[in-house]
């Protein structure tokens, strides 16, 4: 929650902040949406329950400096990834 002269307000889980990749030759986001879908469904098909899956593929997309949007269904997934404007993967 964040307070200031016109009260607090709530701020969205997603929104917060994480240590993203810092890597000098950052992935292709392609790369990166191959290896968030794989975890997802590796997930649902050991039997995680959605909410982890959403839990742990939102994590790992912000430490790579993107923000995801997904639809998850009982055995796969379908994503879209967006860059935040912070993130250093231009061109991709």
């Amino acid at each position: 929650m964040h307070v200031d002269a016109a009260g607090p307000t709530r701020r969205d889980v997603t929104t917060h902040t994480v240590a993203t990749n810092t890597a000098t030759h950052p992935p292709a986001l392609s790369d990166v949406a191959h290896t968030l879908l794989r975890l997802g469904r590796l997930m649902l098909i050991s039997g995680a329950a959605t909410e982890h899956v959403q839990e742990a593929v939102t994590t790992l997309a912000q430490r790579f400096g993107c923000q995801p949007r997904f639809l998850i269904f009982s055995e796969g997934m379908l994503l879209t990834l967006q860059m935040s404007a912070s993130s250093s993967h231009s061109g991709h």
